[in-house]
């Protein structure tokens, strides 16, 4: 009996100390992934239309952060404890999510998404304006890219976060994986540094498809299946993107 006893008292206690880990992984990620929310700025349809009589905007994109990824070795956070330990983990996500990078080749989707977004406003309003930067810039400051293009108009897109995030109840069995990214794209005045419109875009595969994978499954055949999900998560957030700018949706769920 006290055996017993004793065995679900460890189980207990290694439950909450699970969940305080991942409420202190939460909050972390609030304060250092780049990932949440911004307040949304929408542009009316007329003014969007006169955008394309303007002699020329800039595309750009910029370094993505880190991707993460919640392996088993995240865990070893949780020895540590307290916000010690949810530093600790997320420096380990970030850690094993760039070795996945490196490992499969993983490319930023957000060209993709850029390039699908400037289609879409070509076909559908004639825009023929766009003139694509090839280079990554590395500050997305109203400064710096005035500096850079004067009192042009730029368009730019930046990826906020991607993850490879865990089934909490898969972590006591086979550990099942889903994908998960965040996108943010402006359209900017520079001659006032005026922002004319900021969209949001998000894909996250456990909410919009309900699937997941292993991690063997991810990565086998030269990560085929990872990519594959990450090229869904720039076609999702690209339409988000559109329906935002031609109005077609407000919040681009």
């Amino acid at each position: 009996m006290d055996a017993n006893r004793s065995i679900f008292t460890s189980l207990i206690a290694t439950f909450h100390q699970l969940i305080n880990f991942r409420v202190i992984v939460l909050l972390l990620s609030y304060l250092l992934v780049p990932g949440c929310a911004p307040s949304l700025i929408s542009i009316d349809r007329s003014e969007l239309e006169q955008l394309k009589y303007q002699p020329v905007i800039h595309v750009v994109h910029y370094p993505p952060p880190p991707v993460e990824a919640d392996t088993a070795a995240t865990g070893a956070g949780i020895a540590i404890g307290g916000v010690l330990g949810g530093f600790a983990a997320h420096a380990i996500a970030q850690a094993e999510g760039e070795k996945l990078k490196n490992q499969c080749s993983l490319e930023d989707p957000s060209p993709k998404v850029r390039e699908a977004v400037i289609k879409s406003l070509s076909n559908e309003m004639g825009f023929n304006n766009f003139r694509l930067v090839s280079e990554l810039l590395e500050s997305d400051e109203l400064g710096a890219l005035r500096n850079r293009f004067g009192d042009s108009l730029v368009m730019d897109f930046k990826t906020r976060g991607w993850t490879l995030g865990v089934e909490p109840l898969s972590q006591w069995s086979t550990r099942r994986y889903y994908v998960t990214y965040h996108l943010q794209a402006r359209l900017i005045r520079l001659r006032d540094s005026k922002v004319m419109w900021l969209g949001y875009a998000k894909f996250v595969e456990s909410e919009l498809l309900s699937t997941s994978s292993t991690w063997n499954e991810l990565t086998e055949n030269n990560c085929t299946l990872l990519k594959t999900k990450f090229g869904q998560a720039a076609n999702t957030c690209a339409q988000q993107l559109t329906d935002q700018l031609l109005a077609k949706s407000s919040l681009g769920k």
